[in-house]
């Protein structure tokens, strides 16, 4: 499903519905109003003739049901009062660290790659949150921008639709199959949107231009982290705050398969098995038949 750029402008990201039932019971079911996998914590502070404690769910479609308050004496009615909280994936999902990340380019293209870590920033007095690990490409001339992997687009910044400040970069952001997600940050002429599935090696964008002048491409892999999600969930769950714990994800290109070496010039290539890891089944008999339908080219 397509989610059009200013079609849940105004809609909270999830919403919580609850419907009395004949029997004195409470069904409670929500509605997800942006793409992507959310994380629902549904609470319940004070209740009457029900036994039932909180509730958390992985939510990831677009609607469906949580979950039912049902009374002990069914001649009374239920006395309830709730609140829910969420952040967009789930928290310390199975990451399959073995997986090999396409560089972001065209293939073929060439690129010295800097790796950037919260260390050597704080040296350079930059501030940003957390532990974290990104990667830049800088170049005199804008480039290409390309899907290091297959996945759902979760959210499109473009300064052009969105009306933000100019200085603000536009940037991308896409979910992969084993909860982890991809950050492109510096795009313009953005080619996808949200809820687009996207095949690895699939165009997104050029390159945006930096306060140097030169055009310059941060990306990074990331995920929630679970622990300091549960002991601090009020600072978790807003998403800006989130603990996120990055990767050094394995890259495959030319003549390498392994962490990115800082300062080291990578020149994007694929294979059709490096190109089809997260394809299902299904998804792999269609590529035999067509490759192109992918995107696939040599």
């Amino acid at each position: 499903m397509f989610y059009a750029p200013n079609s849940y402008a105004q809609l909270p990201d999830i919403e919580i519905m609850h419907e009395h039932r004949g029997d004195k019971s409470i069904e409670f079911s929500y509605r997800k109003n942006k793409p992507g996998t959310y994380y629902l914590k549904l609470e319940f502070p004070d209740l009457k003739n029900t036994n039932h404690g909180d509730h958390k769910q992985i939510l990831d479609h677009d609607y469906g049901n949580l979950t039912v308050l049902r009374p002990i004496n069914r001649e009374e009615e239920i006395g309830y009062s709730y609140t829910f909280s969420y952040i967009r994936g789930i928290p310390n999902p199975e990451v399959d660290s073995t997986f090999k990340y396409l560089l972001p380019l065209k293939t073929s293209g060439t690129a010295r790659i800097v790796e950037t870590t919260h260390q050597n920033a704080a040296e350079n007095q930059e501030v940003l949150l957390g532990n974290w690990i990104s990667y830049i490409i800088t170049k005199g001339e804008s480039f290409p921008v390309h899907a290091m992997r297959e996945g759902v687009v979760v959210e499109v910044r473009n300064s052009k639709s969105d009306s933000i400040s100019q200085d603000v970069r536009n940037s991308v952001i896409i979910e992969h199959k084993d909860g982890t997600y991809a950050n492109y940050q510096g795009l313009e002429d953005i080619k996808v949107l949200p809820g687009e599935e996207v095949n690895p090696n699939q165009y997104l964008g050029e390159a945006q231009q930096f306060e140097d002048q030169k055009y310059r491409l941060d990306f990074s892999v990331n995920y929630i982290y679970s622990e300091k999600f549960e002991k601090n969930r009020q600072n978790a769950l807003k998403q800006d705050e989130a603990n996120f714990k990055f990767l050094k994800p394995v890259f495959y290109a030319k003549n390498h398969s392994g962490t990115i070496h800082s300062g080291k010039e990578y020149t994007m290539e694929k294979t059709q098995e490096i190109f089809t890891q997260d394809f299902s089944k299904r998804d792999l008999r269609k590529f035999k038949k067509d490759p192109s339908q992918f995107n696939w080219s040599n």
